[in-house]
Parts: structure tokens; C-alpha cells; sequence
């Protein structure tokens, strides 16, 4: 006819085919089909519509369940269907495996098990109810046995399960060494023995049993022989037992030095020799028979010979040795110098000389010798 309508359509114009998946764009988490470019859209461009026909929804988003994570890259693996549902588990998770001790917070007073790394907990994450399972019960607040002790950092050493038992003291505790003898504290008259840091009592302390082991006697109650005195501070000395004995009078006492005569005493009538403080008595103390060893007599007794007088004080003089000899006179006596006509009685008929107080008699004292030395004849009888 001279104008075209609609039923002239297949006259003029070809069908536009269906457009294929190619160029539809996914929206996210979806991804085209693997034959996208063979698959067609319900018209000759693809709309929302052919969302299910062109793409399949990735694992991106699909929520795994609980014990359960995502594949490594999910944004390359693929539900079943254009979308995901719970059924696609096994294509988008793995299954977590359960986890181990290595990460688990033991509560205070519990630190990890030794195999840790390699016990797991009863799931995929670790909970209280692992605590048994993961944790053993560290030796802080174990209670030793007596003769022994916590060792050091205590905290750090764990008991062989998750509670402590006696069994665990090898875990736990220290066995506590013998205690040696130098902090003992020995009774009365006792002193710790020369060798008091090495000697060790019989047990991790010391008592009242370990006496004789960590002391000896010391010299305070010693007797010394005569002769012997005590040492200076004897309570500092010990004997070589838990008892002294005579052979302890070495350790205990000292010889007596012999005394000097400066502590005798001379009898009456004798006086200390001249070298008295050099001088030693027989023994530690001075006695009767070392007088003659410190005394000289004096010449107090001396008999002095004729023309001879006692030195004046004789008591102050001494003779040469322990009794005076006549060999003593020049240490006790002096000699009497001739006397002077002055106290001369003349005889009758004869006077002293004019210069009778300086004219002496032929000895110490006058006598008739002396008559025509100390008188003149007066001239009583002169004839004139």
C-alpha cells in the first residue's frame, strides 16, 4: 500500500537478538558465569533481571558458621547456585581445626602445660573449660616439707598435673642442706669449734643434739698446773673436745715467768741488791730461799775494827753478799782520823799546848803516848 503499519514489521526490520552475559555487569560479591558469552539475557540488553542468569554469586560473603572460616581467596570460589545458601558450607569454609594450649591465658597461680604447643583445646578457640586441659598449678603456693624449701621463683616451676600433690616436692622444693655450725649458739662455758664452717649439724638447722659436734670446752673453768696461769680472755679459747683435759694446758695456760727480786721481800737487817730488777727469783713467786740470790745484809750488825766507825745510817749500805765479811769494812766503815789534843788530860805540872785543838794524837783517840805531843810543863815546879 502507499503506507507501512505495523504489520508490515517483518518487511522492514530484523529481530535485535538476545544480548549475551559478556557485557553484564555483576553487582558485588557475584561474578560472571563461566560461559557468560554463550549464556543470553532475557532481551537484547541485559537488565537487573538477568542477574541470575548471567552471574553467580562468590563466597566473599557467605557467613561459615561457627567452627568455620572462609577458604583462602573466597572471591575465587563459588556457591552452587546464583546465590548462596547454607548449603554451600562445604564449597566456601573449612573447617577450623581446634586450637592449642600456646595461646591460652592460665588464670593466677597456673602456667602452661610443657606440651603446650601441641594439646589442644576441645574447639576451635580455647575457654575456661580448657583450663585443666592447657594449665598446670605452678609451686607458688606449695608447702614444702619439713627439711626443705620453695625453690627460687617458684612461679616459674609447675607441678606435674593441674593440681599440686605431695608427690610434686621434687617439682617444687629445694632440699635444704645440712646447716653448718657457725650460727649455733653454744651454752654457757662452750665455744664453736675451730672448723665451725665446714662442720655441719645433722640437720637443715641446728639444736641443742649438735653441742658436741659444733663446740668445744673453753679455758674459763681450765685449773693450770702450779706454775701456770689462765691466758688472757680464756672464754675465747677452746679446748680440743667438748671437754678440757690436762693436754690442754698448751691451749689453756702460759708459764709463770720467774719472778725478779724486786717483789721479794728482804728479811731485817738486809736490803735488795743493786741489780734486783735484773735479777730472777727460783721461781714464778719469790720465797725465803732467794734471799741470798736478792738480798746483800747491810752494815746495820757490821763490826767495824779498831780506828774504824759505822758509816753514818749503816742500814742504808750494804755489805758485798748476803752476809758481811771483814773484806766489807770499806763498804760499812769509815776511819776515825786522829784525834786532837784538845780533849787530852795532861798529868800534873803540864797544860795543853797553845795549839792543841790543831795538834793530833798518834791515833784516834789520845793516850799517855801522846803527852809531849799535846802538853807543855808549867811552871808550877819552876825553880827560880
Amino acid at each position: 500500500g502507499k503506507s507501512c503499519n505495523v504489520s508490515d514489521r517483518p518487511l522492514c526490520c530484523d529481530e535485535i537478538p538476545n544480548s549475551t552475559c559478556t557485557g553484564y555487569s555483576c553487582p558485588s560479591g557475584y561474578t560472571l558465569i563461566a560461559d557468560a558469552d554463550t549464556a543470553t539475557c532475557a532481551d537484547y540488553i541485559c537488565t537487573d533481571s538477568d542477574r541470575g542468569t548471567c552471574c553467580e554469586q562468590t563466597c566473599v560473603d557467605y557467613n561459615c558458621p561457627a567452627g568455620y572460616e572462609l577458604k583462602s581467596n573466597p572471591g575465587t570460589v563459588y556457591c552452587q547456585a546464583s546465590s548462596c545458601t547454607a548449603s554451600d558450607n562445604s564449597t566456601c569454609c573449612d573447617e577450623i581445626p581446634d586450637a592449642t594450649c600456646t595461646g591460652y591465658n592460665c588464670p593466677d597461680g597456673y602456667a602452661l602445660t610443657a606440651n603446650a604447643d601441641t594439646t589442644t583445646c576441645a574447639d576451635y578457640i580455647c575457654t575456661q573449660v580448657d583450663n585443666m586441659t592447657c594449665c598446670d598449678q605452678t609451686c607458688g603456693g606449695y608447702a614444702c616439707p619439713s627439711g626443705y624449701s620453695l625453690k627460687s621463683n617458684p612461679s616459674s616451676f609447675s607441678c606435674s598435673t593441674s593440681s599440686c600433690a605431695g608427690s610434686d616436692i621434687s617439682n617444687c622444693c629445694d632440699e635444704i642442706p645440712n646447716a653448718t655450725c657457725t650460727g649455733y649458739s653454744c651454752p654457757d662455758g662452750y665455744g664453736l669449734t675451730a672448723n665451725a664452717d665446714t662442720t655441719t649439724c645433722a640437720d637443715y638447722m641446728c639444736t641443742d643434739v649438735d653441742n658436741m659436734t659444733c663446740c668445744d670446752k673453753t679455758c674459763a673453768d681450765y685449773g693450770c698446773p702450779t706454775g701456770y696461769q689462765l691466758e688472757a680472755n680464756p672464754s675465747s679459747l677452746n679446748c680440743a673436745g667438748d671437754s678440757c683435759a690436762a693436754s690442754d694446758s698448751s691451749t689453756c695456760c702460759y708459764e709463770i715467768p720467774d719472778a725478779m727480786c724486786t717483789n721479794h721481800t728482804c728479811p731485817d737487817g738486809y736490803t735488795l741488791k743493786g741489780d734486783a730488777a735484773a735479777t730472777n727469783c727460783a721461781d714464778y713467786v719469790c720465797t725465803s730461799v732467794d734471799t741470798t740470790t736478792c738480798c746483800d745484809q747491810t752494815c746495820s750488825s757490821y763490826s767495824c775494827p779498831s780506828g774504824y766507825e759505822l758509816k753514818s745510817n749503816p742500814s742504808s749500805f750494804s755489805c758485798a753478799g748476803s752476809s758481811c765479811t771483814a773484806s766489807d769494812s770499806s763498804n760499812c766503815c769509815d776511819e776515825i782520823p786522829d784525834a786532837t789534843c784538845t780533849g787530852y788530860s795532861c798529868p800534873d805540872g803540864y797544860t795543853l799546848t797553845a795549839n792543841a785543838d790543831t795538834t793530833t794524837c798518834a791515833d784516834y783517840v789520845c793516850t799517855d803516848v801522846d803527852n809531849t805531843t799535846c802538853c807543855d810543863k808549867t811552871c808550877t815546879d819552876y825553880a827560880c
